[in-house]
């Protein structure tokens, strides 16, 4: 054999080689992809649901109607933001909430529920709170570290952790595992257009709502 033939019998090996790699990792790509899509799936889409419901009693729907569209990647970064005994930790915890401080309103008379993201949020300020002073209830302290424990559970977030924050310089070496996550942003969205209807309707209907920076 001479060395044009062997060298085109390495390029057909070669060549070989990487396109069975590159089907390898299209395919595995295609199951992550797959696996992003089918842990977050999206919510109803239409507010026609509504349309449903009485909204008297438990007659109403178990999740407010939003799609979230793609999931997004977020790196859990430590961080030296949201801490409990400065200024300027409390005023990043008082801007969480959304318009309406995570109250939303549906239905045809617009009654009022919490929604359970920014029930949690609450629930992270008040322990906040418990740490920082004397005399708060204990019933509810209890309440929100049940609750937390529990959305722990059913969230059942399977991300690898490295484990390893505890030996790590926050401010150095902030990097940690990557999740799969809502995209959120629409939650905010969402909440500050059911907040503008609600003032409205409150306003044509003789109610009082708080303003818009009351609420947050």
């Amino acid at each position: 054999m001479n060395r044009s033939q062997s060298n085109a019998h390495a390029f057909a090996f070669t060549l070989t080689i990487l396109c069975t790699a590159s089907f390898i990792l299209t395919h595995c790509l295609f199951l992550v992809v797959r696996e992003i899509k089918l842990s977050t799936p999206p919510l109803l889409s239409n507010t026609e649901h509504f349309s449903e419901y009485s909204y008297q009693g438990d007659n109403y729907p178990i999740m407010f109607p939003l799609d979230f569209g793609q999931a997004v990647r977020m790196v859990m970064e430590e961080s030296v933001h949201y801490g409990v005994d400065d200024q300027g930790s409390l005023d990043e915890w008082l801007q969480i909430p959304p318009y309406g401080g995570g109250v939303f309103r549906v239905g045809p008379k617009q009654r009022s529920f919490a929604m359970s993201m920014f029930h949690r949020v609450h629930c992270l300020r008040y322990i906040r709170s418990a740490l920082m002073e004397v005399g708060l209830g204990e019933g509810h302290l209890q309440h929100c570290l049940v609750s937390l424990s529990q959305m722990s559970l059913c969230r059942s977030d399977l991300t690898l952790e490295p484990g390893d924050f505890t030996t790590r310089n926050f401010t150095e070496d902030a990097v940690g595992a990557t999740h799969v996550c809502r995209d959120w942003e629409a939650v905010y969205r969402m909440a500050t257009e059911n907040w503008k209807f609600w003032y409205k309707y409150a306003d044509e209907h003789n109610l009082i709502p708080a303003s818009y920076e009351d609420t947050k």
